[in-house]
């Protein structure tokens, strides 16, 4: 999400060199990255919730932890596939 908000913000200078056309293709690639960011975000929050439900934490907990996990952005699904992916079954820590 920082990503995001990052490029948002370099895209808004005072000084406009590009033309009408090209401005709104860049407003386009932004809000593409934006719903790929968001995607990532859901499919993150997804992962920790299930992962954290098998694992049998409290609501409250999964609830931190899926947005945390949606934050995270891409770190997290590297996380998810390196430390958690075959450890997310009933009974079983991470």
């Amino acid at each position: 999400m920082l990503e995001l908000l990052s490029m948002y913000n370099l895209s808004k200078k005072k000084e406009n060199f590009h033309g009408r056309n090209e401005e709104r293709i860049i407003k386009q690639q932004i809000n593409a990255v934006a719903v790929i960011f968001f995607l990532i975000g859901f499919v993150n929050a997804y992962l920790s919730w299930t992962c954290n439900s098998a694992q049998g934490l409290t609501t409250g907990l999964k609830v931190i932890y899926a947005i945390g996990a949606f934050m995270s952005g891409i770190f997290y699904l590297i996380f998810y596939g390196v430390f958690r992916a075959g450890t997310c079954k009933a009974g079983m820590c991470s």
